[in-house]
């Protein structure tokens, strides 16, 4: 197994903000107990109230596995499989930033998983802006910081197959 990089992390959390807010639905639906079609799709479909536009229809890949999943597709096996992996993924990811402390779980919670921009986590650290290369510089330690402390909690549980796999969902880069 290749070693997971910080680099792999990074695109990871790229990606689980844009699958976080899906996967939270989906998982919500199956605690109900059986879904239907219309319960998979309407899960992977249900739109968060974030104060941010969104595309209505499936727009996503995640939502789109659900939904072919619910549809019942002759490779149902394959995308059983694929949204499995997103389930234990994120899994670990929450466990992960679980572990981290508290400062540098803020920081990335702040930033992939609500999805704010540099400036706006910035902000909500206390980081002064007067001087924006300065408060960019000491708003990237501290993510910088965060992902190495992740990585290695990562390592093992996730690999960099995984990393891909769970990108390519989403349309992402590794």
């Amino acid at each position: 197994m290749s070693e997971l990089t910080t680099k792999n992390v990074r695109a990871l959390l790229d990606c689980y903000k844009a699958i976080y807010p899906r996967v939270e639905n989906i998982k919500q639906a199956m605690v109900r107990g059986k879904m239907s079609a219309e319960d998979i799709e309407a899960a992977a479909l249900k739109q968060t109230v974030d104060g941010l536009p969104h595309p209505t229809g499936a727009g996503d890949k995640t939502a789109n596995i659900a939904i072919k999943m619910a549809e019942g597709e002759a490779n149902a096996p394959h995308l059983q499989a694929e949204m499995e992996r997103l389930l234990y993924v994120e899994k670990q990811i929450v466990t992960g930033l679980g572990g981290l402390p508290m400062g540098e779980r803020e920081v990335l919670h702040l930033r992939f998983v609500q999805g704010l921009g540099w400036e706006d986590v910035a902000a909500k650290l206390g980081i002064e802006k007067n001087d924006r290369n300065a408060a960019y510089k000491a708003y990237n330690a501290r993510e910088k910081a965060a992902i190495e402390r992740l990585t290695p909690m990562l390592q093992g549980t996730v690999s960099v197959e995984d990393c891909e796999k769970v990108c390519g969902y989403l349309g992402a880069r590794t």
